[in-house]
């Protein structure tokens, strides 16, 4: 049987974007799926064992790619894929969740496809 492929989302706080993302992916069979943030005050904190065990890396935007070159600098960041989503979307407020989950779906399905169940 051939192993899923293991997807990671970063964000800043690990409380909107990569969670929001990581939920439209979490069931479905082709992937293994987790996601952190890179602030110290992030719900879920990234680490270097995160990156090793992902074999694609999604970053919600640039700003993070920079802050995860900083933390960790041997780490060859050059795959990792800048998704280019604003911190802008409290998915507290309903139509701002809306919002989210489709602009992550919009960038991501070229990736990994449809989100199955």
């Amino acid at each position: 049987m051939k192993r899923k492929l293991r997807i990671l989302f970063v964000c800043i706080a690990n409380l909107h974007r990569s969670p929001a993302a990581e939920e439209l992916y979490k069931n479905d069979p082709r992937y293994d799926v987790r996601s952190a943030g890179v602030a110290p005050y992030a719900k879920r904190l990234l680490t270097k064992e995160d990156i090793r065990w992902a074999d694609k890396v999604f970053v919600m935007d640039s700003d993070v790619l920079e802050i995860m070159k900083y933390i960790f600098n041997e780490v060859n960041t050059s795959s990792f894929i800048v998704l280019d989503i604003p911190d802008i979307y409290d998915t507290s407020v309903s139509e701002k969740k809306e919002e989210l989950r489709k602009i992550l779906l919009s960038r991501l399905k070229p990736f990994l496809g449809e989100p199955t169940s």
